[in-house]
C-alpha cells in the first residue's frame, strides 16, 4: 500500500510541476519584458532562486536531522543532474542557444563556484585536518560570494539598459527585451510568478517524497539518496521549467535557470545550510564534488565553441550521467 502511495505521489507531483512551471515561465518572461530586463537575469536569478527553493528546504532540513550525507548529496547530485541531465534533455529537444554573455560571465562564475566549494570542503586536503567540515565560517564565505554573484548581475544589467538607451536597439544575444505592445499587470505577474512557484514547489515535495519512500524501501544509504533520488527529484523543477521556456523560444530562461541553480545550490542553499547546522562530510563525496566541476567546465568549452549547446552534445552530456548514475548505485 505504501509504494502505491509513494507512486501515487510522483505522478500527481509531475502534474504539478508541469503545470505549474508552464506558469512560472510566462509570469517570469512578461516580467522581464515589462521591466526591460534581459531574460537571461531573470533566469539567472528570479527563476533559478525559485527552482532552488526544494534544494534549500531539504538541504536545511537533513542538516538539521543529522542526514549530512542527503544535505551535501542533494545540492552536488543537483548540479551534476542539471547540467547533464536537464540541458542534456533540452538540447536533445532542439539546439540550445547560450549568449556571449552567459559563456563568458556567467558559466565562468559556475566554475569558480565548483572550485570554491572543493576548497572549503576537503579540510583533509588543503588544511591537513583529520575531519572534512563545512564550518559556518565557511557558510559566511560562501554567502559572501552568492551577495557577489547578485551584485555582479544586477551591475550588468544596469551597465546594459545604458547601452541600451544609447543605441535603442536590442542586441543579438538576447541583452535587452523589447516591451510588449499589451504587457500584463505587474501585479498580475507577480501572482502567476507566486502561483506557478507553489505548483513547480510542492509537486518537487510530493515527487521527493515518493521517490524518498520508493528509495528507502530498497535500502539505499542517505548519501545515494541524496545524490540520486533526492537530488533527481529536486531537478525536476528545473527540467519542467526549462523544457516550457525552450518550447517557448526562451532559451536564456531555460540554460539561465541551470547555471544560476547551480550557483544558487553552491552559495546560497549550502551557505544556509552550513550557517543553521555545520556539515560534516566523508572524502567519498570527493569524486561527486569533481564531477560538478569537470561537467560544469565542459559546459564552458561547449558553448563557446558554438554558441549553443547541439544534440550531440546533449546526448554525450546524458551519457555521462548514465556512467555516474551507475557508478554512484554501485558505490552504494
Amino acid at each position: 500500500m505504501s509504494v502505491f502511495i509513494d507512486i501515487l505521489l510522483i505522478v500527481g507531483g509531475l502534474a504539478m510541476l508541469v503545470k505549474g512551471a508552464d506558469v512560472f515561465v510566462d509570469g517570469s518572461s512578461q516580467i522581464a519584458k515589462r521591466l526591460n530586463v534581459s531574460e537571461r537575469v531573470i533566469g539567472l536569478t528570479l527563476v533559478a532562486f525559485g527552482t532552488s527553493f526544494p534544494e534549500l528546504s531539504i538541504s536545511v532540513i537533513a542538516a538539521i536531522n543529522g542526514s549530512a550525507g542527503i544535505a551535501i548529496g542533494n545540492v552536488v547530485g543537483s548540479n551534476i543532474f542539471n547540467i547533464c541531465v536537464v540541458l542534456g534533455i533540452l538540447a536533445v529537444i532542439r539546439p540550445v542557444a547560450v549568449s556571449k554573455s552567459m559563456v563568458y560571465k556567467d558559466i565562468p562564475m559556475g566554475i569558480l563556484t565548483a572550485i570554491v566549494l572543493f576548497v572549503l570542503l576537503f579540510d583533509t586536503i588543503f588544511t591537513g585536518d583529520s575531519v572534512n567540515l563545512l564550518t559556518r565560517s565557511d557558510a559566511l564565505i560562501l554567502l559572501l560570494f552568492f551577495v557577489i554573484f547578485l551584485y555582479y548581475t544586477f551591475y550588468d544589467v544596469k551597465k546594459t539598459e545604458s547601452i541600451s538607451l544609447e543605441t535603442s536597439a536590442v542586441s543579438t544575444d538576447s541583452t535587452v527585451v523589447a516591451m510588449p505592445t499589451k504587457p500584463h499587470s505587474l501585479t498580475k505577474n507577480i501572482v502567476l510568478i507566486i502561483l506557478g512557484l507553489g505548483g513547480v514547489l510542492l509537486g518537487g515535495e510530493f515527487v521527493v517524497n515518493g521517490g524518498t519512500g520508493l528509495a528507502e524501501t530498497f535500502g539505499m544509504s542517505h548519501t545515494l539518496i541524496g545524490l540520486s533520488i533526492v537530488a533527481i527529484g529536486t531537478s525536476l523543477p528545473e527540467i519542467t521549467t526549462g523544457i516550457v521556456a525552450l518550447l517557448k523560444g526562451k532559451d536564456d530562461i531555460a540554460i539561465g535557470n541551470i547555471v544560476g541553480s547551480s550557483v544558487f545550490n553552491v552559495l546560497f542553499v549550502l551557505g544556509a545550510t552550513a550557517l543553521i547546522a555545520p556539515i560534516t562530510l566523508t572524502v567519498n563525496i570527493l569524486l561527486d564534488v569533481v564531477v560538478m566541476t569537470v561537467v560544469t567546465v565542459f559546459l564552458f568549452f561547449t558553448s563557446r565553441s558554438k554558441g549553443q549547446v547541439s544534440r550531440g552534445e546533449g546526448i554525450f552530456f546524458l551519457m555521462v550521467y548514465i556512467v555516474y548514475f551507475i557508478y554512484i548505485v554501485h558505490r552504494g
